[in-house]
């Protein structure tokens, strides 16, 4: 409560003294007041469960709408996954969920065409179902995770939530253990990729490997990784990606919030902007 209530403070403040997001924001700033009051009357409440929700024509099934809200704040109201595109940009999705991404991916750039993977089966079939009942047929869909191999491997998802965020090849990030397919990512990329966006708990260092090894980076121009630091608390591997990122001539931003005092072997998840040098 206190944070959406922060949300809704600064988006007001932002209407009144920045214009440039008045202009852009104030649909989705009045669209997160209205996903916010049935959150709470709904959920918090009359604890009833919500699965649907409309985002600007688009028709979403979901999970969770508690997961639909938190995502739609990162990326409709924060833009956590915007840089400036071509008129029609070439993107790939890893980790795509239910589809949330590439319905914002969608709306940002309405001539886009995408390739969306996502390993979870159930979530699969959300996203399948959130794509074709939106006449979304610039997006291919694949059910496979990503990695620097390929086989049948296992996969973590919880066994209470479903479409849980923390799915995961690694054993550290989940409990219940199902068996999915894995694919490079490499194999994938044919043509030049405009922004390729990594979420996908733990692997992306992985798939960074896959892409230097296969030379298949350098078709890439930018990436957004989410980049989730100590699912290990022993292992302290950034500087390895870093490292294949400076190896590949990319320059890159760092985001990352932490709960201050700092504290020995927390978990961190933060995202980092690449692009390739000119």
């Amino acid at each position: 409560m206190a944070h959406i209530c922060k949300v809704i403070g600064i988006g007001i403040l932002n209407c009144f003294r920045d214009k440039k997001w008045r202009q852009n924001k104030l649909r989705y700033f009045l669209s997160y007041i209205h996903y916010s009051l049935k959150y709470l009357i709904y959920l918090k409440i009359l604890r009833v469960p919500l699965h649907f929700e409309s985002v600007n024509g688009y028709n979403l099934t979901f999970f969770h709408y508690s997961i639909f809200h938190s995502l739609f704040e990162d990326m409709f109201l924060n833009d956590e996954y915007y840089i400036p595109l071509p008129k029609k940009p070439h993107i790939i999705d890893l980790g795509s969920e239910v589809g949330i991404s590439t319905t914002y991916f969608t709306l940002t750039y309405p001539r886009a065409t995408i390739l969306a993977f996502e390993p979870d089966p159930a979530s699969y079939l959300l996203l399948c179902k959130n794509s074709k009942s939106n006449c979304m047929h610039h997006v291919r869909t694949f059910n496979l995770a990503v990695s620097n191999k390929e086989g049948i491997v296992p996969f973590y998802i919880d066994p209470l939530v479903d479409g849980a965020l923390t799915m995961s090849l690694s054993l550290l990030r989940q409990k219940k253990k199902i068996l999915v397919k894995v694919k490079k990512i490499s194999q994938f990329i044919t043509k030049k990729v405009n922004l390729l966006k990594i979420d996908i708990e733990g692997a992306e260092l992985a798939v960074l490997q896959d892409l230097s090894k296969s030379h298949k980076i350098q078709h890439i121009d930018s990436l957004i990784i989410e980049y989730h630091h100590h699912i290990d608390n022993n292992s302290d591997n950034l500087s390895l990606l870093l490292n294949i990122l400076e190896k590949e001539k990319f320059g890159y931003q760092i985001r990352a919030k932490y709960p201050l005092p700092f504290k020995k072997m927390y978990y961190q998840d933060f995202l980092i902007f690449a692009y390739k040098k000119a």
